[in-house]
């Protein structure tokens, strides 16, 4: 797939170099975390993004977490893979894991225009406690909650991998940086913004 803008970009020491500002790049292509690139949509008690195990007072899955990752794209790109890893915290981990991960096609990224992408995650505590059941659906039109939260269980971090035609490389959220999300056993819907995940 052709993205807006194909950069020819040298292929050894600058992937390792842009990945320490959150940019990933190969001599095709360049991926990076938009500002506030990574949210949910449940906000807590200080206004930061939180995701919960069991959600109450709800009319969605009170078992799960939409979680949106917002990032920029560019060049030719055969696919990005987004994944989220557990961060510090009873039971989390930062290990790889197949749950965390999903490759989306650069046919199937969803444009916000430009060159602004974005993908939507919905984690499930039903099949494993957050953050290690993490599964990548179509992007849906999610409204943004304020909640109280019970006792934090742990928080997770995303990461960004492009894939081209000649090589790969990858950043993650914490080099932007981005806050790590904070995972809470409990919340409590009290309000429904109209803003949207």
């Amino acid at each position: 797939m052709q993205l807006n803008t194909k950069f020819a970009l040298p292929a050894i020491a600058l992937p390792l170099l842009l990945a320490a500002c959150g940019t990933a790049s190969t001599p095709e292509g360049t991926v990076s975390f938009s500002a506030d690139g990574l949210r949910t949509e449940f906000l807590g008690p200080d206004g930061r993004y939180v995701a919960c195990d069991n959600v109450t007072n709800s009319t969605g899955n009170p078992k799960q977490t939409a979680v949106g990752v917002y990032y920029s794209a560019t060049g030719t790109i055969d696919s990005v893979n987004i994944g989220l890893r557990g961060a510090a915290g009873t039971g989390a981990t930062n290990q790889p894991d197949s749950k965390f991960n999903q490759d989306v096609s650069g046919a199937k990224l969803q444009s916000l225009g430009g060159s602004k992408y974005r993908t939507v995650f919905f984690a499930n505590s039903a099949v494993d406690p957050l953050p290690l059941a993490i599964v990548v659906n179509p992007n849906p039109d999610v409204a943004i909650k304020k909640v109280t939260v019970g006792s934090k269980l742990g928080a997770f971090y995303a990461t960004l991998k492009i894939n081209t035609a000649s090589a790969s490389a990858s950043t993650n959220s914490r080099t932007y940086p981005l806050a790590d999300i904070p995972v809470y056993d409990t919340c409590n819907v009290i309000e429904t913004t109209q803003n949207k995940l």
